[in-house]
């Protein structure tokens, strides 16, 4: 059901925004020509024929008769954005990290390929177990192909009669059953059909029940928006390990609070005891006076449909040339990754370098609740490529009216290849926080996401400045301040909530004041999640890391993490030993309710994280 909600929400465009830049930035995702070239490329390094969106034939091949779903395919293809010594001024060579599956192959393969019309320059990177791989579009259009044939028949007579909707079969493309649209209820704007049932599913699973086994649980939700608010109380886990979807199997169906281990035993009992479920037709529509599209006339203020796309000037004091932003003493690049969204590159102050990298690394959603899908619902986000998601801003709701719009190029799926967002960022001027954040975004009370910066901060240390007051004076307390310092990664493992305590990257020099980068962190706990359930996001445990930087070290989780929690492939817990914090380091931020990632690598808990310049004076200072 992913690929068919994400062309829900391209299927639109804005054209009402006033100011608007198009420019190509250094750090925005591949294009399709780019894509291309980089499939190309690799082809010929393998001695295969590269054919259609993203196949590749065998080498041998002695039939033009093949099904697509046998073929070597790539399961994912992003920009490969270099370690920081490789890119400076943000200039580098464009290559595209690019994952080879083969069927039936225990292992696949990630190479590094260049992205130049016929420079064949590819690196074998690594080899990652076929079970951890993303699910692709032929993996879930053989799911929902599945997952309607589970529920005719018999089942399918069920859910008409105790719900009046049948299951709407979607592919990767378009809807292939579309009879339940046909229902007098459904309704054109926004798209709600009550009649229809989809798919919403947890993410794939290998668990320490079933190690070698890859299991998704699916609930049946009817299909009004917000599409994830309408469960019928149907669940229906799949086994679907086997590279031939007629092998896979159902392996357990869970109907109004009641599981069975097959669809056969839940008819069984159905037919034993008729009384036992209660019939549910017409479905509870709360927040249907707040229903909107994605993008539409309606959410363009009227205002802005003459003089559109002036000089961005007019209200902007700063300048934004290919993605690259100069505002007061302050400059940076920005950008849109594949698997994290929007990122900012190579942050100065007054000229001096003080951060490489800042963005989101990942998110994950601990769920909870007495059904297989709530039990099974820690996601991590980052598996589902959370740049190919973004979605058009709307100017007035998103950003005001006069905010800067530059569009963002995305990878929505490998068929799809790449597409503009044309409001995928917006900039503007405000002296304020504005009702805490956007206007209208995904707000998930029960998140944890994870910033790692990238922080290029010259011959840096880390210090933690404890305010604390010393004496009193003419009745008002006389603050004073101690400074310790960070020597090595396990002590610079954080718990953080003391309000008088600030963490600062500062520059290792004898200058006075020192000129520090002030690290306020609002979280008040980590999140109590235990070791083994948490691996895959070990930075969860901590409110703040602080570890030595290193190229191989970049990133605190992958794509793949999400499908395997007990055996992640990138276990960011090795990250932290007892190396030495001197020089540049990496800091993570764990934040309570999201999560974040930065150079030194840092992650925390994250309610707010401020970054701010600061002067700080020891005590002995004047």
């Amino acid at each position: 059901m992913l690929y068919f909600l994400i062309l829900l929400a391209l299927a639109s465009r804005a054209t009402c925004q006033l100011y608007h830049l198009a420019d190509v930035g250094p750090y925005d995702e591949l294009s399709a020509e780019e894509l291309d070239n980089a499939y190309r490329n690799l082809g010929t390094y393998l001695g295969r024929e590269f054919i259609s969106t993203h196949y590749f034939l065998p080498k041998h091949l002695v039939t033009s008769i093949f099904r697509t779903d046998s073929l070597t395919r790539v399961v994912h293809a992003v920009l490969e954005v270099p370690a920081k010594k490789d890119r400076q001024n943000a200039l580098f060579p464009r290559f595209a990290r690019v994952a080879l599956y083969t069927p039936g192959e225990p292992l696949f393969t990630e190479y590094i390929v260049g992205t130049r019309q016929n420079i064949v320059n590819v690196t074998e990177v690594r080899t990652i177990p076929s079970i951890k791989r993303p699910v692709d579009e032929i993996e879930s259009d053989n799911l929902q192909g599945f997952l309607y044939n589970v529920c005719s028949g018999e089942f399918g007579k069920f859910l008409k009669q105790y719900y009046g909707a049948s299951f709407l079969y979607a592919s990767s493309s378009a809807p292939e059953s579309t009879e339940c649209m046909k229902d007098e209820k459904s309704t054109e704007n926004p798209a709600s059909y009550p009649a229809c049932l989809f798919g919403m599913y947890a993410s794939p699973r290998v668990t320490m029940k079933k190690p070698s086994r890859r299991v998704t649980t699916f609930r049946l939700n009817r299909f009004i928006p917000p599409y994830n608010q309408h469960p019928i109380g149907v669940h229906i886990t799949i086994d679907h390990t086997d590279i031939d979807p007629h092998n896979w199997q159902v392996d357990g169906v869970f109907v109004q609070g009641k599981e069975f281990a097959s669809v056969e035993d839940f008819l069984k009992f159905k037919s034993q005891f008729p009384n036992f479920f209660e019939e549910s037709k017409v479905p509870a529509m709360p927040f249907k006076k707040n229903h909107t599209v994605q993008m539409g006339p309606d959410l363009c203020p009227m205002t802005q449909t003459n003089n559109r796309h002036r000089n961005y000037q007019d209200v902007f004091s700063g300048s934004i040339v290919n993605k690259h932003v100069r505002y007061g003493p302050w400059s940076f690049h920005l950008g849109v990754r594949h698997e994290t969204g929007l990122r900012i590159y190579d942050v100065t102050f007054n000229g001096e370098l003080i951060m490489n990298e800042a963005g989101m690394d990942e998110t994950v959603t601990i769920y909870g609740g007495d059904t297989p899908f709530m039990q099974s619902m820690t996601s991590l986000e980052s598996m589902y490529g959370v740049g190919s998601l973004t979605s058009e801003l709307s100017p007035g709701v998103d950003c005001p009216e006069n905010a800067i719009f530059l569009s963002v190029p995305i990878i929505p799926s490998l068929s799809l290849r790449s597409k503009t967002v044309h409001n995928g960022i917006c900039i503007y001027e405000s002296s304020a926080d504005v009702h805490d954040g956007a206007i209208r975004r995904h707000y998930q009370e029960f998140a944890d996401e994870y910033f790692s910066s990238n922080s290029g901060y010259g011959a840096a240390k880390v210090e933690q400045i404890k305010v604390y007051a010393e004496e009193e004076r003419m009745g008002f307390d006389m603050m004073n301040m101690e400074v310790g310092r960070l020597y090595k990664e396990s002590e610079g493992r954080l718990k953080g909530g003391d309000p008088l305590t600030r963490t600062a990257i500062c520059l290792a020099s004898n200058e006075t004041p020192q000129r520090c980068l002030s690290i306020v962190n609002a979280a008040t706990m980590p999140s109590i999640v235990t070791k083994t359930a948490s691996r895959s996001f070990a930075w969860i445990r901590e409110s703040v890391w602080f570890t030595k930087y290193k190229a191989e070290e970049l990133r605190a989780s992958s794509i793949y993490n999400g499908i395997d929690l007990t055996d992640p492939v990138v276990d960011f817990a090795t990250f932290s030993n007892n190396e030495s914090l001197e020089g540049v380091s990496i800091y993570y931020f764990t934040a309570y309710d999201k999560q974040i990632d930065f150079v030194p690598l840092l992650c925390m808990h994250f309610r707010p994280i401020n970054f701010r310049m600061a002067l700080y004076f020891r005590r002995d200072q004047k």
